[in-house]
């Protein structure tokens, strides 16, 4: 949902073609994402309900998820895994040669 609300405000600035109208179009789209990570920060506060908490908010979620994916306990990475790692690394190469390319053109 976080993802879909802020696809929804950087598309709907771009279609309306920025400007104040664009602005106020995408701000009542990532008002939304505030609210929905307002009512996620109050459920990781609450904890799970059988005492288990991992923080106040989802920063102190996304830290506790962070350091399970770093400690990594399980063996070897698996497929899916492995096609993670590799799509992220790919993704990072094309990012690289995108900006290349274009200060490239900036300087010619």
């Amino acid at each position: 949902m976080f993802s879909y609300a802020y696809l929804i405000a950087v598309r709907s600035y771009f279609n309306i073609g920025g400007g104040l109208l664009g602005c106020g179009v995408a701000g009542v789209a990532m008002s939304a994402l505030f609210y929905m990570i307002g009512i996620v920060n109050r459920g990781v506060a609450a904890g799970s309900g059988d005492g288990q908490n991992y923080g106040t908010s989802v920063v102190s979620l996304f830290t506790h998820y962070f350091g399970l994916v770093v400690t990594r306990k399980g063996g070897r990475f698996r497929a899916m895994e492995m096609g993670a790692v590799t799509l992220f690394l790919g993704s990072l190469i094309a990012v690289v040669c995108a900006l290349i390319q274009k200060d490239n053109a900036k300087l010619e």
